[in-house]
């Protein structure tokens, strides 16, 4: 009941109680497993616990990738064109200038908006210039 509580969580039915219950019982003895273990890290319930394997699986991954070739055909095909050994994005006009962050602590918005700006210009000729904010 306490994690309902902590969790906000509402269940319609009396079975779909029973079942979240379930859900979470089997967690909480996967839980005291890991903690009772040599393991460097310790387990404990978060808002997902009430959730089923299916359910959570179903949260995990990308669904817009397309899956890789395991036909087993090499994935370089070889249409003579020769492959440069190193590039330099800079000087190719796929990179904005170095942006100062200030004091604003965000290097990784940083990082990441570099990162997305040039991967577009590299794909689409174009090269934006994107908001950390």
């Amino acid at each position: 009941m306490q994690f309902i509580v902590e969790h906000s969580k509402e269940y319609a039915t009396v079975e779909e109680y029973i079942t979240r219950k379930a859900n979470w019982m089997f967690m909480d003895n996967e839980i005291v497993a890991i903690n009772q273990s040599q393991s460097t890290h310790v387990a404990g319930h978060n808002y997902l616990s009430d959730y089923s394997r299916e359910e959570y699986t179903k949260m995990l991954g990308l669904k817009n990738m397309p899956k890789p070739d395991r036909s087993g055909r090499p994935v370089h095909q070889d249409n003579g064109l020769t492959i440069p050994t190193s590039v330099n994005w800079c000087t190719a006009g796929k990179c904005n200038a170095v942006k100062n962050q200030g004091s604003c602590g965000s290097c990784w918005a940083f990082a990441t908006t570099a990162s997305m700006e040039s991967a577009h210009a590299i794909f689409n000729s174009t090269l934006p210039n994107l908001s950390e904010q």
